[in-house]
């Protein structure tokens, strides 16, 4: 049994998860033309929506910052352990190519 490693594949995991995070953030973002436009279509009557539309979009924001900012941290977390484990794997070959051509 053996275990097979794809270096690519793992990089392509963390850029992609950095890819989800910009959109998670990009959607989060509140768009402040649609509640300026709500506020000046229903006037004082409208406040009342405009200030809860406003308050989610605010929740909204730092609920989608947290989760992008996850999400660009495990794809760093990923990244570091794919080169931690690629310098372990380069130093264990040098160590047994070292064994080897001491016991030939």
């Amino acid at each position: 049994m053996g275990l097979r490693f794809e270096p690519a594949g793992v990089a392509t995991f963390a850029q992609n998860h950095d890819a989800v995070a910009g959109r998670i953030a990009a959607a989060a973002t509140p768009d402040s033309t649609s509640i300026s436009a709500t506020s000046t279509a229903f006037g004082p009557v409208g406040a009342a929506l405009t200030n809860a539309v406003a308050a989610f979009d605010a929740a909204l924001l730092v609920a989608g910052t947290d989760l992008s900012r996850a999400y660009h941290e495990f794809a760093d977390t990923t990244r570091s352990a794919l080169t931690s484990f690629l310098r372990t794997d380069q130093v264990s070959g040098n160590r047994a190519a070292a064994a080897a051509r001491t016991l030939i």
